[in-house]
């Protein structure tokens, strides 16, 4: 899925050169998808051979980021418009790690959150429309190619359920999200507190993830089925008895859920001026729903040891 997606990336480049003799991604737009595709092709790696650790593929993020952000500091994140934060983001040295942990972060939380069909690919194609109103010029043209090539592989996946992501897929869609989402933050086009809105899904899962195993003295990267998605599928399934409907219900249920409805409300108010509250009651709502579907879960599994 992955392949699909970037493919058609960059046959569109392609196309639009052969068309007008011009390279249409420059600029920003250039530098999102070049670190896109070299977190991809460290996905993608892994997918083929398994032989990378959580570690090193951190490692190879890192250095595939601080190489991007030495040839050019356009995705460097300057301040929000948030005041406790912009005290550090006015400091240039203190900016960049911030960057740095933000492009490493966002691509594992994809990661992470890749376990629905169409969870990752519709919470990106509703974020990548959504960044559309930030009007960023050949960049918006890339995220319009990666809206098309989202949309193809989510029919697709939805439809089959025999195409996945894999960890190329969603690094990709994670690193072009995360450095568009720095752009369109930079252009103050965006509230910024919108833009966490967009993609608080994944952030919450991947951040609540990292906390509840290391409460519990394990490898913050250590796999289980306890992320919101897996717990939301698992009493699906139980109720209906359909696996795959029940996986393609969750995954685009959340994605609707936690990034179509800030988009949602946007359409209806640009001039909205509420959306801290808005990402406070997503976290609230996350909170709940997780407790409640684990407490349900817990339940269920005593049961049938009994």
């Amino acid at each position: 899925g992955g392949v699909l997606i970037i493919s058609y990336v960059f046959f569109s480049m392609f196309y639009y050169y052969a068309r007008d003799g011009v390279w249409v991604f420059t600029g920003h737009a250039g530098w999102v998808l070049t670190i896109g595709s070299l977190f991809f092709a460290i996905g993608l790696f892994e997918d083929v051979k398994g032989l990378l650790s959580a570690r090193i593929r951190l490692l190879s993020m890192l250095l595939a980021a601080v190489c991007v952000l030495a040839l050019s500091q356009d995705l460097v994140i300057e301040p929000v418009g948030v005041p406790i934060f912009d005290l550090f983001l006015d400091i240039k040295w203190i900016a960049i790690p911030v960057t740095l942990l933000c492009l490493v972060f966002l691509p594992n939380a994809f990661n992470a959150a890749d376990g629905a069909n169409g969870l990752v690919s519709g919470t990106s194609l509703i974020v990548i429309v959504a960044m559309d109103h930030a009007h960023m010029g050949g960049l918006t043209l890339l995220l319009d190619v990666a809206a098309i090539s989202c949309s193809i592989f989510l029919i697709y996946n939805v439809v089959t359920a025999k195409l996945f992501l894999g960890d190329g897929g969603a690094y990709f869609l994670g690193a072009l999200v995360g450095s568009a989402m720095i752009v369109a933050s930079n252009t103050g086009a965006l509230p910024v507190w919108y833009l966490l809105s967009l993609i608080f899904y994944p952030v919450a899962e991947f951040s609540w993830s990292i906390a509840r195993r290391s409460l519990r003295g394990r490898s913050p990267m250590a796999a289980d089925n306890y992320h919101l998605h897996n717990l939301v599928y698992a009493r699906l399934r139980a109720l209906t008895g359909w696996p795959i409907r029940a996986n393609t219900i969750t995954g685009l249920g959340i994605a609707i859920i936690f990034a179509g409805v800030p988009y949602g409300i946007w359409l209806a108010d640009e001039q909205f001026a509420g959306w801290v509250w808005v990402y406070l009651f997503q976290w609230l709502l996350y909170a709940s729903v997780w407790l409640a579907f684990r407490w349900d879960l817990g339940k269920l599994s005593n049961a049938v040891e009994n």
